[in-house]
Parts: structure tokens; sequence; C-alpha cells
């Protein structure tokens, strides 16, 4: 992976192929597994009656590896769970957090600020365009069905929105919509304007029902 860090400024850039998580999940995952992780019990109180359930969280290494969104959300999930004190929180970011992440997290006093710090560190003005490139040179060929796709425009949108600093700078909806409806078939096309489907969340449900029907014809056995 490509790092630009300069001594002013400690944003870090992705490669201009966009980070691994994206492009190539499978093999993200099965590199993440490779890196330290922890074990955590979930505390639910001996009143549950329930055996107290393990999660594994991984050592937050290679953001070009791991989706910082969702890794900041399952150690926030997990804090709350555990009911983590502020001072055990910052101490286990301290283990949980790869020590090239920790310049830009060791100014805030929170295990939240900490981790927004965190992601405001991955995300780069600089990327902007790259994820925006992304979306604009998506395929659709690339994935399994619609639904795939549609969520993966979606992600690219955030990640596009998180590099910016102020909304008004964010990118528009309709850039994300003009390149899915540039990927629909004619059929699609029409089911989108026989229900009236114009903004994403339309027509994402839109393209979710349909694609439940023909995976739904596809695997029913032909009738006697």
């Amino acid at each position: 992976m490509l790092i630009s860090e300069s001594k002013n400024s400690q944003t870090i850039s992705l490669a201009s192929r966009g980070p691994q998580y994206l492009t190539q999940p499978e093999k993200a995952r099965n590199t993440e597994k490779t890196f330290e992780s922890v074990k955590f019990t979930i505390n639910l109180g001996e009143e549950s009656g329930i055996e107290a359930p393990r999660r594994t969280i991984y050592v937050f290494t290679d953001h070009n590896i791991q989706d910082v969104l969702s890794w900041t959300q399952s150690v926030r999930k997990l804090a709350r769970l555990n009911n983590w004190t502020p001072e055990l929180g910052n101490k286990m970011l301290d283990i949980l957090i790869d020590e090239r992440y920790q310049e830009a997290i060791n100014d805030k006093r929170t295990l939240d600020t900490k981790l927004d710090a965190l992601c405001d560190k991955v995300f780069s003005l600089d990327d902007y365009s790259m994820y925006r490139n992304m979306i604009s040179t998506a395929r659709r060929s690339e994935f399994h069905d619609m639904i795939t796709f549609v969520q993966y425009l979606e992600d690219l949108r955030t990640c596009a929105d998180l590099c910016c600093k102020t909304k008004n700078d964010r990118l528009p909806e309709r850039e994300v919509l003009d390149k899915l409806i540039s990927t629909l078939s004619p059929r699609e096309k029409e089911c989108l304007i026989y229900n009236q489907a114009t903004t994403l969340e339309e027509i994402k449900e839109v393209l979710t029902k349909l694609s439940t029907m023909e995976n739904f014809y596809q695997v029913r056995p032909p009738l006697k």
C-alpha cells in the first residue's frame, strides 16, 4: 500500500485503486485474520442465565485492509455492552489500535473522540477524488447481484462524504443515481418508472424486490 505522510500532516493517503476492503473484500478479510486480535467476554450479568458470549476484535492495523467505520462501530458497541469506564476505554484503545495510528488520537480524552479522530485520519480530503472516481468506474458485472453493487456504491459515497470537511462539499446523490441507472437493463428501468422510484432509497427498494423475485423463480422447481 502506498502511504503519503509529511512532517506537517498526519494524513494517510490510499493508493489510487482504493482500499482493499472495498475492492477485494474476501482477500481483505483473510488478511485481517492474520492480524493480532483480542478476545472479550460480553458482560450480560449473572441474572441473564445464559453463558456469556465472546467477541473477537482485530487490532486496527491497516486501514487499507480494515473498514474503519465498521471497526469503530464494533468497539463502541463492545464498550457500551461491557460498561467501560473512560479510563478503561482509553487503555483498551492503546491495545486495540496499532502504534502507527496512535499519534492521531493521543490528544483526545475519551473513547468516542479518539475513535472519531481515527476516522478523521483515515478519511483524507486528498482521497475524495479517488472515491468519486471509483463510483464513476464501478462495473456492475463484477458483483454477483444488483443489491451488492448498490451497497458498494453507497459505501463509496459514504467514504467520499467523510473526506469532506463541510456538508456542502459532499457528493450529490445524483451522481450515484446516474451511475446506478446507467447500469440498469430496460426491464429494470421500466420497473422504476412503474413504481415511480426516483430517490436512491426508493430505487434500492424496488431493485431489492425485483432481485428477490428473480432469485425465487430461478431456484423454484418447475410446476407439474
